[in-house]
């Protein structure tokens, strides 16, 4: 049967499930278990699973229904029926069950599974639905993938390895919200390298040899500390559980153990300011460290 076969009904309702399956296109998670659902409804079946290959394993993503138990569930690459749609790239029928391949690149890499249960097997317009609607899904969850890869490549300094900025505000928000369910500490230092310009001057090598240094020796701090790359010779260390004592002694060993370092990172030294919020607010918060980070460059440049 063909989706031209399908009675006006039932292509109205694949319409609807395709529009709320796409409606969650940037999260992976949830459009797999839309996918799950609208299967489940459009073949009336008891239960329903997205599959996906990881290696050589066919692991169970999403579920609904009598399947729901099955979440996390994983099992070689060419068992059951779902393995069969894979490995042959078409629609499978087996009894009470219907799996469809679902493809990325043009590949298979997943299935869409229902199973009926006890009711009524799935008949031509189920199978023909199921077919339909594991296309859109495929183009769904490999665009909700893309855009998570996209958004965490984004989120990661390529000279470094260190998070960026972008991300800073987020943890900040967290570590806030976390610091005052426990009644804790917590402070912001922000680092700038010294002598920029003359840095910048020398060429892009000379920069990035000096961030990677920097970085390296942030890294090598406590291992609660969570480090960030801002700018082009400005870092960020969040130290949650840290009162402004605590962060100022911490940012002197840090800056220390920069002077000190040797190879590419020999004779580069950072001036740094400490900040503790004064309210719940992420943006207040990095404020306050570049006022900090200020007072400390001007008392430096007095001498």
């Amino acid at each position: 049967m063909s989706i031209s076969d399908l009675g006006t009904e039932r292509l109205q309702a694949i319409l609807e499930a395709q529009t709320r399956i796409a409606a969650a296109q940037l999260d992976p998670d949830g459009v797999m278990a839309m996918a799950a659902t609208e299967a489940q409804k459009l073949t009336s079946a008891e239960g329903a699973c997205v599959e996906l290959l990881e290696g050589e394993e066919l692991v169970c993503r999403a579920a609904g229904g009598s399947l729901r138990r099955d979440v996390g569930r994983r099992k070689p690459q060419g068992e059951g029926l779902s393995g069969k749609a894979i490995a042959l790239d078409q629609v499978m029928r087996e009894g009470a069950s219907v799996s469809a391949p679902l493809h990325r690149a043009g590949e298979p890499w997943g299935a869409i599974t229902v199973v009926a249960g006890e009711k009524e097997a799935p008949d031509d317009q189920d199978v023909a639905s199921l077919e339909v609607i594991t296309v859109l899904a495929s183009t769904c969850i490999s665009h909700a993938f893309e855009f998570v890869a996209k958004e965490t490549e984004s989120r990661i300094d390529p000279i470094t390895g260190l998070t960026t900025g972008m991300a800073l505000g987020e943890r900040i928000g967290s570590e806030l919200a976390r610091a005052r369910r426990a009644g804790e500490a917590l402070s912001l230092v922000l680092f700038e390298i010294d002598g920029s310009d003359a840095l910048v001057d020398k060429g892009p090598g000379e920069v990035e040899r000096a961030v990677r240094a920097v970085a390296d020796a942030l890294r090598a701090g406590r291992a609660s500390d969570i480090k960030f790359r801002l700018g082009t010779v400005l870092f960020a260390v969040l130290m949650p559980d840290t009162d402004r004592a605590g962060a100022e002694i911490a940012s002197i060993r840090l800056a220390w153990s920069i002077a000190t370092a040797e190879g590419d990172g020999a004779g580069l030294t950072v001036t740094s300011g400490v900040a503790q919020p004064d309210v719940d607010d992420a943006y207040a918060f990095i404020a306050a460290a570049e006022v900090a980070l200020g007072e400390s460059k001007a008392a430096l440049a007095e001498g």
